[in-house]
């Protein structure tokens, strides 16, 4: 009645270097510069999202005031 657990996936493990070796620490800069600007552009893509949705917004009750001013006078 044992159990095995399965890791949890949303957890970011850090791969362990091999016995006997030193983590390579330009490689690790790397990945750090990396996570760094993925984060930075997701953030920047979801302004660009709140950005376009606002946009489109506008147009749309633009177009919509339009249309009931052209019908209605």
């Amino acid at each position: 009645m044992t159990e095995e657990r399965k890791p949890d996936p949303e957890v970011e493990r850090k791969p362990e270097p091999p016995i006997g070796r030193k983590p390579d620490p330009k490689a690790d800069a790397e990945r750090q510069l990396r996570l760094a600007m993925a984060s930075e552009a997701k953030r920047d893509r979801d302004t660009r999202d709140k950005i376009q949705k606002g946009f489109y917004g506008c147009v749309t009750i633009f177009v919509l005031i339009f249309l009931v001013a052209l019908f209605f006078w």
